[in-house]
């Protein structure tokens, strides 16, 4: 079953650098021809998971794929696989699709058996390896019990193998509700939604040997965040810049940015109401700069905001998603793709078609555009939001309503004029 956020934060909210390749590209790898088609945009659904089938990739995507250096789309499921306890997959950009990993839950023993619900998007290193997160489970080896989430490795040859299991060691946080970045000094930094202080969570840092090390705990109050939810990234100011749905002058959460020396800076309180709060995705630089993100239940109506932010602190609520929009929806959530011509694009929860959600465009001069409408009913677009390939492409994934459906990998192939 699919994780959420810390329940305090749905209560409110109502409800990778790529380095050398793994192996090589893959023999059954293949380029994806351009469509002939005139349209701005051409969606297209690259996979349909499938529970009956272990090696069919798994199902309940919960995080968009991530192109790596072999020219692969590589992702986590949170069921399916050979115990149901999730998978990571590869694909080609056509939708050719194998099961690489199967994890195996809390059954059998320790060292690798951790639990599923990894759900957060998978990052390479420079060795081509790749790392991410699993947000709970582990085992206890003093007394067996189920532990607070992992960190792994899945190797080139297809070796996995667990790297740290959260809430043991010196680094403090537990539960990682989000994936890991890549910095510029070759250190691996995430984010813990919960212990520290106050159990307020963690940003911690991974050394390219797996050890993990606290960069900042956050302590919830006017001059500091908590319960992060989001990845980091780094802008081109070198500092690691995030969003927390909590702390803060209103504890609306804050914008802060974290020098990879340590140093830590609140560079904006949410304020609540039609200027947005309780942020609920990462921030993603765009082409002029500035930082763009969304907030799921505030602005104008109370359901959805979009804003941006300059580096040197200067915020702009942009657009206020609302029910008098039905084909862009509401309820904005998961990670933004900013694209070379100034545009940001994004997802929607529900709102567009009897409930479903969308893909929604933003352009300076063009402003909210919709794209693409899920249907109805059986597909449910997630918190994971959007990646971009090297191809230009977006690529996303979407559960669904079982039995009818385990989710699905969706391309966006964005068109000229």
């Amino acid at each position: 079953m699919a994780h959420t956020l810390a329940s305090d934060t749905r209560r409110r909210l109502l409800q990778g650098a790529a380095g050398a390749a793994l192996a090589g590209a893959a023999p059954w790898a293949a380029a994806l021809p351009r469509p002939a088609d005139k349209r701005p945009a051409v969606y297209r659904t690259l996979h349909t998971f499938d529970h009956a089938s272990p090696d069919a990739g798994g199902a309940s995507p919960m995080s968009p794929p991530v192109q790596m250096a072999d020219g692969l789309l590589w992702g986590t499921t949170n069921e399916g696989g050979e115990l149901g306890f999730g998978t990571i997959y590869a694909m080609t950009p056509r939708g050719r699709i194998r099961t690489m990993h199967s994890f195996k839950g809390t059954k059998g023993g320790f060292g690798d058996y951790v639990s599923a619900t990894p759900g957060h998007r998978l990052v390479q290193g420079p060795d081509g390896d790749l790392w991410g997160t699993v947000f709970g489970g582990g085992i206890d080896q003093g007394n067996g019990s189920v532990g607070k989430g992992t960190l792994f490795r899945y190797r080139r040859g297809g070796r996995f193998s667990t790297v740290h299991r959260f809430g043991e060691g010196s680094a403090t946080g537990t539960n990682p509700e989000a994936g890991l970045i890549l910095a510029s000094d070759g250190h691996f930094y995430g984010t813990t939604g919960y212990g520290g202080v106050g159990g307020n969570g963690t940003v911690y840092r991974v050394a390219p040997d797996g050890e993990v090390t606290d960069m900042h705990v956050f302590r919830r109050g006017p001059g500091d965040g908590a319960r992060i939810g989001t990845e980091l990234v780094q802008a081109s100011d070198g500092g690691l810049w995030g969003v927390t749905p909590f702390g803060g002058t209103a504890d609306d959460g804050i914008v802060f940015r974290l020098g990879l020396d340590g140093s830590f800076a609140v560079v904006h309180h949410f304020a609540g109401g039609a200027q947005g709060g309780v942020p609920t995705s990462a921030l993603v630089q765009g082409a002029d700069g500035a930082l763009y993100g969304t907030c799921f239940a505030s602005g104008r109506w109370g359901t959805g905001l979009l804003y941006r932010i300059t580096l040197d602190g200067v915020y702009t609520p942009l657009h206020s998603f609302s029910g008098e929009q039905p084909r862009v929806g509401k309820g904005p959530e998961g990670a933004l793709v900013a694209t070379s011509d100034g545009s940001i694009y994004g997802v929607t929860r529900i709102g567009s078609r009897e409930g479903s959600g969308s893909i929604y465009r933003y352009s300076p001069g063009g402003g909210m555009q919709p794209v693409h409408a899920f249907a109805a009913h059986d597909q449910k677009v997630y918190k994971s939001g959007l990646s971009q390939g090297s191809d230009g492409r977006l690529y996303g994934t979407f559960d669904g309503e079982a039995p009818r459906s385990a989710g699905a990998v969706f391309s966006l192939t964005l068109l000229p004029g």
